[in-house]
């Protein structure tokens, strides 16, 4: 092994891992279908009317079948857009009270007299008392991301947004955040390369903005130098909501 002596220059430019999250029905969905072959794996049914390269995924199991024909097919994906992580975490607090259940010290959960009761009567491993579920869940979430980046070379995670109430000096001041668990939030962060915020510009609503402007509230940043402590126009719309014109160029230059 040889030590460097020097600085190595990047070796990519654009964020493999982005997270991209805002307010309900701006346009999110038809944004990301404007990308040339990136696919959407829909986990709402929000892409029905909207023309795209998708794939309508119900549950853990068909996400599974969908992950191993993509690889099957030699990953031919230039990204795929999990749309959205919100839902996903949904599932696996179902996949994680599952897994607890087969673990020896679940086996009686969610049972009544040796029998596994119905899925339509069973408590979540969340309601088990100090908290001691949420590491199956956790777990979960953290199998499917690990799952989901091993598709294409690009990820694109779509979150819903939620607002946090801080005081600061006596004021109360409201945030943007992801509208995940903590520490589900924590693990889709941490391999973020960036996360940016959707946002309409007030002055002109046809213009979608993204912000990836560090500042003391909102959850917004990026490693990657050319998004570090920006803001700007990713589309512009037309007056029915279809899209003129999308920048995804200003985020990925590779």
């Amino acid at each position: 092994m040889i030590l460097p002596k020097e600085k190595t220059k990047a070796e990519i430019q654009s964020p493999e891992t982005l997270v991209i999250y805002g307010p309900p029905k701006i346009g999110k969905t038809t944004l990301l279908a404007t990308l040339d072959n990136f696919l959407i794996l829909d986990f709402e049914k929000g892409s029905k009317k909207i023309d795209a390269l998708k794939l309508e995924v119900n549950d853990l199991k068909e996400l599974k079948e969908a992950g191993t024909e993509i690889i099957k097919a030699g990953s031919p994906y230039t990204g795929v857009i999990a749309d959205t992580v919100t839902q996903l975490e949904d599932w696996c607090e179902w996949a994680g009270t599952e897994d607890y259940m087969n673990s020896i010290m679940g086996k009686a959960f969610n049972s009544k007299q040796g029998q596994i009761l119905p899925k339509s009567e069973w408590k979540s491993v969340l309601t088990l008392p100090n908290g001691a579920g949420y590491i199956w869940h956790r777990n979960s979430f953290k199998e499917w991301i690990t799952k989901i980046n091993k598709l294409a070379k690009y990820k694109i995670y779509v979150a819903h947004v939620k607002d946090i109430f801080l005081e600061k000096d006596n004021e109360m001041t409201s945030s943007k955040d992801l509208d995940l668990v903590g520490k589900d939030k924590n693990i889709l962060c941490a391999g973020a390369d960036a996360i940016g915020y959707l946002y309409r510009n007030s002055k002109n609503p046809l213009e979608l903005r993204v912000s990836f402007k560090n500042n003391t509230q909102d959850l917004v940043g990026s490693r990657c130098a050319h998004l570090r402590n920006q803001d700007f126009v990713l589309a512009v719309n037309n007056e029915d909501g279809s899209i003129a014109e999308s920048y995804w160029n200003k985020i990925y230059i590779d």
